[in-house]
Parts: structure tokens; sequence; C-alpha cells
């Protein structure tokens, strides 16, 4: 397999002693940690100008970029301090998405790739395509928001197995420009002039040269961005502030249920549903969606987490029924069965660093281990004896040194041969 370079080897790290001087006067955040703006408190939509953008820098080196807008999501790169970021829309939650000079590491499937006329670069094949921090499709590897459309031109950072073709492996490339992901609003500082910002965004990008030569193409048309979702309804005139409240009721209603033992994740869908029937437009329409998707992704993990405590249950049930069904056995071949719990030499097991442990033996067979939490008994000095014990019989104990035998707390001991 190629061997993954770590993702700060991936970035060209420009000159930010300049950039952070420059910002060094700049006003302190709004009390919610969204970067203050020379023009209105909503984020710009993407057909915004290059006057209204909004630019931020990372306060200091660790602030992880994050494919959701949420704590457990993974990261797709780590930033370093000083390190300019375009604001790409509203803060959801606690957290604010932002775009980087040149785009991030992601990984997309060969499948849906074929090779482009330049050396180097890949054409996309397909819609709806997923960029991933990850080469795999796991929980842990949840996609970027933006997705890919046919036509679209990646530039390839490396393969995952370059034994394989290219439709069976993993392709880590440079992700599509208008990529962004979610960093903590509370580790970035504004930028409050625009061109300020604006300059050192266009620096950053000119060190990177080549990388940022490939332009965006257009969807192809009959594209379902969000599958299964339902039809938008005609646009009607809808205040922003209205549209921004219930998103963040959504948002909110989100980040409650998934705590909870029983979720109603069905009101959570309802509401990004309510979003999506007001037709406020693209930028509320976009962040619905990725809600949704968001959504998707935590019931399918909780679907998980349960199968996995269904199969841990059964697990723990056969372990416990093997155990009884062989002690059973092993009593009924004992000759002094009912006088004992249990009886067989006691076999003293040693471990560099550990204490002693202790496993009674008949004939062959193992029969239990043996405790005495009590301290009643020197389990010691019985060791080579061949016992008769009495005591309390734990068939599904924790740390057991015998996985399907019984586990036995010794309260009397009866020498029946000596050594």
């Amino acid at each position: 397999m190629h061997a993954m370079p770590q993702l700060d080897e991936l970035f060209r790290k420009p000159a930010m002693v300049a950039a952070l001087a420059l910002l060094a006067a700049l006003p302190a955040p709004a009390q919610d940690g969204t970067p203050s703006t020379t023009g209105g408190t909503e984020g710009p939509a993407p057909e915004a100008t290059k006057a209204t953008e909004r630019y931020a820098v990372a306060k200091t080196a660790g602030a992880r970029v994050l494919t959701m807008p949420d704590k457990k999501g993974p990261a797709v790169v780590v930033l370093e301090a000083g390190q300019i970021l375009r604001l790409a829309g509203a803060k959801r939650a606690a957290y604010l998405p932002v775009e980087i000079p040149g785009g991030f590491p992601v990984w997309v499937h060969g499948r849906n790739l074929k090779p482009g006329d330049e050396e180097g670069v890949l054409r996309v094949t397909a819609n709806a395509v997923l960029q991933r921090p990850l080469p795999s499709t796991g929980l842990d590897s949840y996609p970027l928001e933006l997705r890919l459309h046919g036509g679209d031109m990646l530039r390839i950072i490396e393969r995952n197995d370059e034994t394989k073709p290219l439709e069976e492996d993993w392709v880590r490339v440079w992700s599509a420009p208008g990529s962004f992901g979610y960093v903590d609003a509370s580790m970035l500082d504004p930028v409050a002039d625009s061109t300020v910002g604006a300059q050192l965004w266009q620096e950053e990008l000119a060190l990177l040269g080549e990388r940022t030569t490939l332009a965006p193409s257009e969807p192809v048309a009959g594209e379902d961005p969000l599958p299964g979702a339902k039809p938008k309804p005609a646009a009607a005139p809808v205040a922003s502030k209205e549209a921004r409240e219930l998103l963040d009721a959504a948002d909110a209603l989100l980040a409650s249920e998934r705590e909870k033992a029983t979720p109603d994740f069905a009101a959570v869908r309802a509401a990004y549903d309510q979003v999506l029937a007001l037709g406020a437009g693209a930028t509320y329409d976009r962040d619905a969606r990725a809600g949704l998707r968001l959504l998707g992704a935590i019931q399918e993990a909780k679907a998980l987490e349960s199968d996995l405590e269904a199969e841990k249950i059964r697990r723990t049930e056969d372990v416990l029924t093997r155990q009884r069904r062989i002690w059973e056995e092993s009593r009924k071949r004992d000759p002094l069965i009912g006088r004992y719990d249990a009886r067989g030499v006691l076999e003293r097991k040693s471990r560099a660093g550990q204490p002693h442990r202790y496993v009674l033996r008949w004939g062959p067979d193992l029969v239990c281990e043996v405790r005495c939490e009590s301290g009643r008994y020197d389990l010691d000095l019985f060791a080579g004896y061949e016992l008769g014990l009495k005591g309390l019989l734990t068939y599904a104990s924790p740390d057991a040194l015998l996985v399907e035998r019984p586990v036995l707390e010794v309260g009397r001991i009866e020498v029946l041969k000596r050594r």
C-alpha cells in the first residue's frame, strides 16, 4: 500500500508573519462567536460577490476542520496558526463553514473517476460523488457536504493501492473548488477588512501554483443532491430571519435528540423539511439538506450501536450456556457430587508482574477458576493438593481466567489427598 503522507505535509507552509501582523489590531469576535462582518450577520449565499466575502484566521495550531458541524465529526485537516480561511456561510451551532486555499486532501473512489487529458488529473464520471476524509465508507469517514459532478477535474495526490486497477482503488485528491468544512468558531479570529482577507487569500493561492488551476464544472442535468428528499415547492418570498430561526431550531433539536436513549428523529426530519418548504433560498436549502444528511449518519450510527449491543448480549448468553453445560457434565463424572461445589487438584497459574491465580483440575479437565477474595485462605498453601471446595459459583465473571468455566469464590476447603 502506498505510504500516506501526514496532512501537514500536504500543505505548503506560507509565511504567516505578515498576515498575523496585519491582524493584530482586529476587533474581538461577536458575543455568539461568529466573526464580525462589515455587512450584515448572515453568511453570503453561493452567488455572493467578492465584495461580500468574509475571511478569518486560525488563532492557534491544532484547530480541526470537520466534515460536519459536530464535535464527533471526522477531521479532514488540522490547521496551522494564522491559516487564512474564507467563510462559506452562516454559523451552524458552534461551527463556521470554511474554505481553505487550494482545497482539502480528500479520498474519492476510483469507480467514479477516469484519467483526464492532463497528467496527474482525473475526471469525475458520475453525479453526487462523495469526498471523504478517509479511504473508506464507514461512519468515521463522513464526507464533505459538497458533492462532485460529472466533468469535475481533480488533481491527484496519491493512490491508496497502486497494485489495484483504478476502478477498484481509492484515490487521494485535492477537493473540488467550493468545498468547505466546519471549524469551531471559538478557534478563529475574524478579518475585519475583507480587502486584507482577500489579499492574504490570493497570496497563499499564488504559492500553491498548479493546484489552483482546476475550475469547477456545472452539475449534470437530473442530479438529485439529496436522494429521497421531498420535492421543493415553488419559491415564495420569506424573510431570511424566519428561515434562520427555523434552521437554528432544527439544529438544536438534532443536538438534543441525538443524546437521548430513545430519540425522536422523525421530529428532527420534519423540522428540516419545514425549512426546505419555505423556499427561502439556496443558502438555507443547502444548510437544511446538510442537516438531513447529518441526521441520516447519526441514525445509521445509532442502528449500528444497537446491533453491536444485541450481538454482545447474544455472545454473553452463548458463553453462559456453554459454561453451565460443561460444568454440569463435569459434575456428573464426580463420585462425590452433592457433597462439594467443586472438586479437583488446585493448580497455580503465574504471569510475570501479576498476582498468582488458581484453577481446579479434575483429571484432564479444567473444572473452574478458584478465588478467595475474603482472604480466609491462602490458596498458595493448597497448590498441588486434591481439594473439595464449597463456595459461590459465578458463571459470567469479569476478567475470568477460563473463558468457558465458572469462577468459585471459596467458602470452605477440605483437603482430600495430600501431595
